[in-house]
């Protein structure tokens, strides 16, 4: 009888620490919700919804560092050209080493072979030789969804005294997001993919043209 009674207690004992856990868990699990329904409601009172171009309801919030994130790869493109294009004896070692910091294994391939064939001598063989590249604003297309892929057409003027050689670079890359080094790498995007065609402009006309499309398209104010 006495061993019952003993077994009834620590039983009893036993069920008591369990209904205390239960109920500790039960209150954790009730502030939990809590504190994530006033997030929540906070949230939605902070962000104004908006249908999106392709018929998604997104927060203004998340609608803005899409806009952001199309900004950045825009600039990155130009910060790329810039050291790739944007060319004279005097910056050009410096250049080389920048731009390998933006680009992967593929890209880095082509800039390598490029050094290998001789063209940036050039620039230390042909005295006053420099090189201006403008990016040709109304070509540039982009995929917004990652991995992004881009292309747009870049004006070249290869400049040797009072000599001016243009050439249209047609080019198309492929960016992936990865942490961002600055000053190496200060968009945290990373070219996987990287292919070029470069042609010579003969026709005077053919550069004006380009030259007035980026007048009209720099010259916009936003709406």
């Amino acid at each position: 009888m006495n061993n019952k009674g003993i077994n009834i207690y620590h039983d009893l004992k036993r069920n008591n620490k369990v209904v205390y856990l239960v109920s500790i868990i039960a209150m954790v699990a009730v502030i939990c919700s809590f504190i994530s329904t006033i997030y929540i409601y906070k949230t939605s009172t902070k962000n104004v919804y908006v249908i999106s171009e392709k018929g998604e309801l997104l927060p203004l919030s998340k609608l803005e560092e899409k806009r952001d994130r199309k900004i950045e790869l825009k600039s990155n493109i130009k910060y790329f050209t810039d050291k790739y294009y944007n060319l004279n004896a005097y910056n050009m070692k410096r250049k080389q080493e920048d731009v390998l910091w933006l680009v992967g294994s593929q890209p880095t391939k082509i800039i390598k072979a490029r050094i290998r064939s001789g063209y940036f001598d050039e620039f230390l063989s042909i005295n006053g030789l420099m090189q201006e590249s403008e990016l040709i604003e109304n070509t540039l297309q982009v995929n917004e969804k990652e991995p992004y892929q881009l292309s747009c057409q870049i004006l070249i003027k290869r400049i040797n005294n009072n000599v001016i050689r243009p050439y249209l670079a047609t080019i198309k890359m492929e960016m992936i997001n990865v942490d961002r080094n600055y000053p190496y790498n200060p968009y945290g995007l990373l070219i996987t993919q990287f292919s070029e065609e470069i042609q010579e402009l003969k026709e005077k006309k053919e550069i004006e043209q380009l030259e007035q499309s980026n007048e009209v398209v720099n010259n916009q104010v936003p709406q």
